[in-house]
């Protein structure tokens, strides 16, 4: 197609109404000089919504792209809120009743599971592997099941009396296939031991969290808080321990430890100065 402006057809017309003349092999055909400016502005206008559509639609998906991104990262840092019948700052919370409806826990990453089962029981799960089958004959009450960040640990607490006691803890890594249980709340519960105890009831031991890269795990022990324990009676101290080699890096005071609970429980993640840690 060839468009060209034929001034010795329309010698008559005037400048303003020049006629605009089209050949082609099916014919030719004319439009006045005001209609060939709108062809050409409306083909501009396309070519030009087309081009800025182009951009808007380009920064849109970079946009949609980069809220995705950011909202997956959301999730996957995102930690259960804190139950107000729970200890620690980010676990699942039961009562006996809840065995026979068999609920699971995931591990962060989503490949591994506990599992509450019939007969008050627990079982750990990997990708439809059973890695173990727990029972802990004393579990009363106040079932606790929690991970760590990084999914590589599992700690379960429970009550083998009633609300006050006494707690007991088990802290489990998951490693190479395996289901491995950590000696550290013994540990713990020993450090304890030496310095405070209650001769009529025992003490209880309590698990607050992990940090963040899941190296350093925070238990609380605590006397029994009963009158019978005396002047010991509900005494509590903070430990933050080396969950790779068992190491107390530090004891932490009632005051400290209350605060180190309360800052954890609200923002869902146990957050330890590494000056704390050095003292």
């Amino acid at each position: 197609m060839r468009l060209n402006t034929s001034a010795n057809s329309h010698a008559q017309a005037s400048d303003e109404t020049r006629d605009l003349t089209c050949d082609s092999p099916q014919g030719s055909w004319r439009m006045g000089q005001t209609e060939a400016a709108n062809l050409f502005y409306g083909l501009f206008q396309t070519r030009y919504h087309r081009a800025a559509m182009r951009s808007v639609l380009s920064r849109l998906s970079f946009f949609v792209v980069a809220f995705l991104v950011a909202s997956q990262q959301r999730l996957l840092a995102q930690r259960p809120v804190h139950d107000r019948y729970s200890f620690a700052c980010a676990s699942a919370h039961y009562m006996l009743e809840d065995f026979d409806k068999q609920p699971s826990v995931p591990s962060p990453d989503g490949s591994t599971a506990v599992q509450l089962t019939k007969g008050d029981k627990f079982r750990v799960v990997a990708n439809d592997t059973v890695l173990g089958n727990l029972n802990f004959p004393d579990v009363s009450s106040n079932i606790e099941v929690g991970w760590s960040p990084d999914s590589s640990q599992l700690f379960i607490s429970y009550s083998d009396g009633g609300e006050i006691g006494g707690y007991h803890v088990h802290l489990f890594r998951v490693t190479g296939g395996k289901l491995q249980e950590s000696q550290i709340p013994s540990v713990v519960a020993a450090r304890f031991k030496a310095k405070h105890w209650c001769e009529s009831r025992g003490n209880n031991l309590f698990f607050l969290d992990w940090t963040a890269d899941s190296k350093v795990g925070f238990f609380v022990a605590e006397v029994y808080p009963t009158s019978d324990c005396g002047r010991e009676m509900a005494q509590f101290r903070g430990y933050a321990v080396n969950l790779r080699d068992g190491t107390i890096l530090r004891v932490f005071t009632e005051k400290e430890t209350d605060a180190i609970e309360k800052r954890c429980r609200k923002s869902g993640r146990l957050a330890l100065p590494s000056d704390d840690l050095r003292k």
